[in-house]
């Protein structure tokens, strides 16, 4: 449980905390896993990646991501290590499939839309119909290794932003309905659940027999005011998944070898805040049925 009201944030060490464990979790994932094929799915820089280590043990690792700027300083980063530059393969890619048709679509209902309020009506019936086809590699390799790091919350996030964006293009004037309107937010928060449901079932398909899958994400979060020195106050916690337990979306094909939870902070990012203080929960899996 994160804390509210007033406390101490030591957010040097807890950013140290974040990093160490989930490459630890990672480490023992690979471990399990053994040899094979990996992939890293929404990689960004691999801040918290031991792509070394994951280069040393599998003969393949796929690095996906949809920033070119993280998949760039991955390679200035990391190929500077053998290993990495003969067995990782960067992939530039959305992982929902999504982007580019449905900001095609966002575009043209915004171009169209008689007014605020039935634009964003609109960019709504848009998510719910929208339909993803989820990463896989052009050979559609299966993986002996999954690692999923705060990929869920993306998933949505990512593609939610690039409609926002268009409708602020549009209607400037007009950002509070993003947060006020009951209609928008309706389909939001359900274009967030069916999106993790289905990148969850498509993780089987992109596995053989036994693999073993890392995943983490940023289940609660507090947006925090700074008071003095390592003193934040926050008004409180929100769920930013649809469960305050990730391991809600695991079925019973799916064996929990290791669960483990700890914050992560990330300073101001946003207008309304002095930084967000996440709880971080991470699994490591085995698939015991396909």
């Amino acid at each position: 449980m994160l804390p509210s009201e007033t406390f101490r944030i030591p957010a040097a060490s807890i950013n140290d905390t974040h990093v160490r464990s989930s490459i630890a979790m990672i480490v023992d994932a690979a471990t399990l896993a053994g040899s094979g094929d990996a992939a890293v799915l929404g990689c960004g820089k691999c801040t918290e990646i031991p792509v070394r280590y994951l280069s040393e043990i599998f003969k393949r690792v796929d690095l996906v991501d949809l920033d070119s700027d993280a998949l760039k300083s991955i390679e200035t980063q990391c190929w500077q290590w053998e290993e990495a530059k003969n067995s990782c393969v960067l992939h530039h890619s959305d992982l929902t499939g999504l982007i580019p048709e449905i900001e095609s679509n966002a575009r043209d209902i915004a171009a169209k839309a008689s007014g605020p309020l039935p634009c964003l009506d609109r960019l709504g019936e848009l998510l719910a119909l929208a339909t993803p086809s989820f990463w896989r590699s052009r050979n559609n390799e299966k993986y002996n290794l999954l690692i999923c790091s705060a990929v869920l919350t993306q998933l949505q996030a990512t593609v939610r932003n690039r409609i926002e964006n268009i409708f602020l293009d549009r209607y400037g004037g007009h950002a509070f309905l993003l947060s006020s309107h009951e209609k928008w937010r309706r389909h939001i928060w359900n274009f967030a659940r069916q999106l993790e449901d289905g990148f969850v079932t498509h993780l089987k398909t992109l596995t053989v027999p036994e693999a073993i899958i890392y995943i983490s994400d940023t289940v609660r979060v507090c947006f925090v005011k700074f008071i003095s020195e390592d003193l934040f106050s926050t008004e409180g916690s929100w769920i930013v998944l649809g469960t305050n337990r990730l391991t809600d979306y695991f079925d019973s094909s799916y064996k929990i070898i290791r669960e483990a939870s700890w914050s992560w902070f990330l300073p101001k990012i946003e207008n309304n805040s002095d930084g967000r203080l996440y709880e971080v929960q991470a699994l490591v899996l085995r698939l015991i049925r396909k």
